[in-house]
């Protein structure tokens, strides 16, 4: 199972009508990007992957679980019309198409015991470095993390990979090609 945490300080709330007529916000359409990134292949969705959108400021959390999700498309309409029903759900027991809104408390609460943390940062590892990640989730900060962040990453023993000169969609598709490699690839000690 791969799991993308997409650490934002809110969550945009963009208006249907400002969708209809295509004009998004930068930060929505960073977003969108960096879901469809994680979630779609080609032709399909991804069934082995979640999304956790996470606003830190609103103490919240949207789970967006590949195994189960229903008429979302790679389309930024089809995914902001999603951010528009979360946020009217600010938080739901039972999910909706296989998306779910909960309270967020911390990373160390959402992240399952078991797998390997990688955080996306300005230093640290190339991506290539990594072996056998049968079980990972990714830490994809969309602002320049705090010094408390960064701490508490280095306290869930995150191995830091370099983000290199790339937007945060692009290096969740090219960490999700290189992923599909290393399954593809038999694992060697």
């Amino acid at each position: 199972m791969r799991s993308f945490y997409l650490l934002s300080r809110t969550f945009p709330s963009p208006l249907k009508p400002q969708i209809d007529r295509g004009i998004v916000d930068e930060e929505t359409a960073e977003i969108c990007s960096c879901v469809r990134a994680a979630l779609f292949l080609s032709h399909d969705i991804r069934r082995d992957v979640q999304v956790h959108l996470i606003a830190s400021d609103e103490n919240r959390e949207i789970v967006i679980d590949g195994s189960k999700v229903r008429y979302l498309s790679p389309d930024e309409r089809s995914i902001c019309m999603l951010l528009i029903k979360m946020n009217e759900k600010k938080s739901s027991r039972r999910p909706w198409r296989g998306v779910t809104a909960k309270p967020f408390t911390s990373l160390q609460d959402s992240i399952p015991p078991g797998t390997v943390l990688v955080a996306l940062s300005g230093h640290g590892r190339d991506v290539r470095q990594l072996k056998s990640l049968k079980d990972v989730s990714v830490v994809v900060p969309l602002y320049p993390p705090s010094r408390d962040e960064e701490q508490s990453l280095k306290q869930l023993r995150a191995i830091p990979v370099k983000r290199r000169k790339t937007l945060p969609s692009h290096f969740i598709v090219l960490l999700n090609n290189y992923l599909d490699l290393l399954e593809a690839q038999p694992c060697t000690p």
